[in-house]
């Protein structure tokens, strides 16, 4: 599915979106975009695979 993402939400109330292509391996741009905004919280309704991905590669940024 193209154009899938997810919700950013920092202790502001501010929710910001995240997008990526279907089939994406690398998210480090979407993630650094992320958590420049000092996050509470990554909300990714996605499937395993990419949620397998995005948490490996958040854990590698910090």
């Amino acid at each position: 599915m193209a154009g899938s993402g997810w919700h950013v939400a920092d202790d502001g109330g501010k929710v910001y979106k995240e997008y990526y292509q279907s089939g994406d391996q690398d998210f480090t741009v979407q993630l650094t975009d992320a958590l420049s905004h000092h996050p509470d919280l990554l909300y990714i309704p996605e499937y395993y695979p990419e949620i397998a991905l995005i948490a490996h590669q958040a854990r590698q940024l910090g």
